[in-house]
């Protein structure tokens, strides 16, 4: 989950995920990987863990060299890995393109936050230039829940042919910034805050393909 803008979601969009590939999907095999050195993701996991909810392992890289070492070992034991990167042009984020079979996007429909898009397709084009195979996909995050601002970004972001779009928007809710802090799905919340329940449940079936109970 990586894009070079901060404050676009990236944080919650990762814990939101891994939250429900644990409490939904009852994956066992899964590593969720900060590689924020302000260690938000890893912060909100330890305080899941620590009070009883479904334990998510979690760990944190802050380096390309470190990251690919762990991946390298790693990458056999486990069935599902997340990464949350920082919101910059580092190696870190360049190492996960190359490890990485998603690559997934969140944009806010904000015209400053689609400009930045540039800056990330160019590290892209990069990783792809040295045979990375990522496929790409984005999404509206904290979208509106009215109004032209959302279809306006998805016609800018139909602009780039090698990202898919994602029909999937996170609209701007409560419940996204009080359970994300916790470690928590909106799933594990109560009350439920169902729509958000079926934006999660909407993204992840697009990115992951889950077998029928």
């Amino acid at each position: 989950v990586a894009h070079t803008k901060g404050g676009v979601g990236k944080t919650t969009i990762s814990i939101q995920l891994a939250t429900y590939l644990k409490a939904v999907k009852n994956v066992e095999k899964l590593l969720l990987i900060d590689g924020d050195p302000q260690r938000s993701t890893l912060d909100a996991i330890s305080e899941r863990n620590a009070n009883k909810f479904a334990p998510i392992n979690c760990a944190q890289y802050l380096t390309g060299k470190e990251l690919v070492g762990q991946l390298k070992s790693q990458a056999p034991l486990w069935s599902q890995i997340i990464i949350d990167v920082g919101a910059r042009d580092n190696n870190t984020l360049r190492a996960a393109l190359m490890y990485s079979d998603v690559l997934l996007i969140p944009v806010q429909p904000r015209g400053f936050d689609l400009q930045a898009l540039r800056d990330l397709h160019a590290i892209m084009d990069d990783a792809w230039s040295v045979d990375a195979h990522f496929k790409a996909c984005a999404f509206l995050s904290m979208a509106d829940a009215q109004g032209s601002s959302n279809e306006d970004a998805q016609e800018y972001l139909s602009n780039y042919e090698d990202i898919t779009f994602l029909e999937c928007p996170i609209v701007r809710r409560k419940a996204y910034a009080s359970s994300s802090l916790a470690g928590l799905s909106v799933f594990e919340e109560s009350p439920r805050d169902q729509k958000a329940c079926l934006e999660i449940e909407n993204l992840a079936a697009a990115i992951y393909s889950f077998e029928e109970d």
